[in-house]
């Protein structure tokens, strides 16, 4: 049985409830749209100007990709392109040349070739979670937000979506049947640009990475051309494609593996700061007894992020299975250490999911260091509840629980994701919206957590390599498999077009 989803989603204002219950995210709504047939983008090709070397874009070059795809290129001025340029992250401003609003295939190839034969890169954006590196005059912006395609095969235990599908919309697709996968923990992430990136999220250890899920991909390559990749089409480059992020190729469709998945005990356990340190040393002992199907995320809140009076530690739990098999895992660790609130109840997946999560929407500011720990040691804590503890502090630390299960049990080779062996990953981040003053202190909170955990650090993980750059890259993957990756890139994007990403340059 297959069903068809093309919905949209329209994130709402935040409660400071649902900053301790969920985490902040981002929404990219519209709807599917008509592309250009190969017949139309032919035609307009003969109407090129001949190919620039690299630049800011000249305007004939601007009226000729406009021809080609007539509608659907915006150019500086206009509010469809300030819309399409902006980014969930405030502090990345992408000024492109154009921006290419795509609504199929179609559009993708064609904005594709015409960056390819102008020498312009090419910067993606779905929903704009992605935004690393800012596009200037010399590219083009493919925004592939209305590509909205989804499709269920329940029979076959997968789905195949485009580019524009957010988290929200594929798992309520997948849970109509009673299925899901991996997503990002924030519902309005892309599901594309997630899975690229390694898809970490909080399943590794019942399902896996999203990547790990990934059977097959349509893309097209940095001269225009397409190819289907899987483990036996180009398996060089799918292999790359699972970790490596958006670096060898854009993604018109992916088909992932779903899981069974209908009732859970799941839900939120909060604390007061002053209980961290009892909380984890609890989770020490718990860790020995949690079994593959439980997850769990442990976050460290300032109070300016939950306007609470105090600092909070909250701890998500989610139990695939029985419910009352579940049961006496949570119920030995409330009772070694009691919260202030428990909402841990038996529930669908999608309820927990959703959680009636809302958005704050594009434009908040965000810097934020990524990093993956064995141990969350007495040192460890001391660090993160000193962090979220000083009276000017914006910060948030979002831990993964990681350590055994699915993921783990992959060969280190098998995809282009590493530190397999991990327990935790960590997310620290300040988000916020506020003048320069606001940045700074921003930033050296954020910097200032990197330093103090940089002796714990166990590796980092792709999708949070962002702001620190090419430089950590050798921690993401170890030097062998970066050399690999590049070796790669050469083969597929040898001028590296698609650049505006945490980049991995061609050998």
């Amino acid at each position: 049985m297959k069903d068809t989803c093309e919905n949209s989603t329209t994130p709402k204002s935040p409660s400071r409830r649902h900053l301790l219950e969920g985490g902040l995210y981002a929404a990219a709504a519209t709807v599917l749209g008509a592309g250009l047939s190969t017949a139309t983008i032919g035609r307009a090709a003969a109407a090129l100007p001949a190919p620039q070397t690299g630049g800011p874009m000249s305007p004939d070059a601007l009226q000729a990709l406009s021809l080609l795809l007539p509608g659907a290129v915006f150019a500086l001025g206009s509010k469809a392109y300030d819309s399409s340029r902006s980014t969930w992250n405030g502090t990345i401003e992408q000024s492109p040349a154009a921006v290419v609003q795509a609504r199929s295939r179609q559009d993708i190839i064609a904005a594709v070739k015409f960056a390819s034969e102008h020498n312009l890169g090419i910067a993606i954006k779905a929903t704009g979670h992605g935004a690393l590196k800012a596009a200037g005059n010399d590219a083009i912006l493919i925004d592939t937000s209305r590509m909205k395609g989804l499709v269920v095969d329940a029979e076959r235990r997968t789905a195949t979506f485009e580019p524009g599908v957010v988290a929200i919309e594929f798992l309520r697709a997948a849970q109509a049947h009673g299925l899901a996968a991996p997503t990002a923990v924030s519902p309005f992430v892309g599901m594309t640009g997630y899975t690229l990136s390694g898809g970490y999220g909080d399943l590794p250890r019942v399902f896996g990475l999203g990547s790990d899920n990934l059977i097959s991909a349509e893309v097209v390559l940095a001269d225009g051309s397409t190819r289907r990749v899987s483990e036996t089409d180009s398996p060089d480059l799918f292999w790359a494609m699972r970790g490596g992020g958006g670096n060898f190729a854009v993604v018109t469709s992916m088909t992932v593996r779903l899981h069974p998945v209908k009732q859970v005990l799941s839900g939120v356990l909060t604390y007061d700061i002053d209980d961290a340190r009892r909380l984890v040393s609890s989770l020490r002992r718990w860790d020995d007894t949690i079994p593959d199907n439980m997850t769990m995320a442990l976050s460290f809140f300032a109070k300016s992020v939950t306007g609470t009076p105090r600092p909070v530690v909250t701890l998500a739990l989610v139990y695939f299975g029985d419910p009352e098999q579940g049961r006496p895992l949570v119920d030995a660790l409330v009772a070694d250490v009691k919260p202030i609130s428990n909402t841990v109840k038996a529930q669908s997946y999608l309820s927990y999911f959703e959680n009636d999560v809302k958005d704050p929407g594009y434009g908040f500011r965000n810097y934020w260091h990524g990093v993956l720990i064995d141990e969350l040691t007495d040192p460890v804590v001391d660090i993160l509840c000193s962090t979220v503890e000083q009276p000017d502090s914006m910060m948030m630390l979002l831990f993964s629980y990681y350590r055994g299960g699915a993921w783990s049990h992959l060969d280190e080779d098998t995809t282009a994701v590493s530190h397999r062996n991990a327990s935790w990953l960590l997310n620290g981040r300040a988000f916020f919206k506020g003048d320069a003053a606001a940045v700074a202190r921003a930033q050296a909170q954020v910097s200032g957590l990197a330093r103090q955990l940089a002796p714990y650090n166990s590796g980092v993980p792709f999708t949070y390599v962002e702001y620190e750059g090419p430089s950590r890259l050798p921690d993401v993957y170890g030097e062998a498999k970066l050399a690999r990756l590049r070796e790669i890139k050469r083969r597929y994007d040898p001028s590296n077009l698609l650049r505006f990403n945490a980049n991995i340059a061609p050998a």
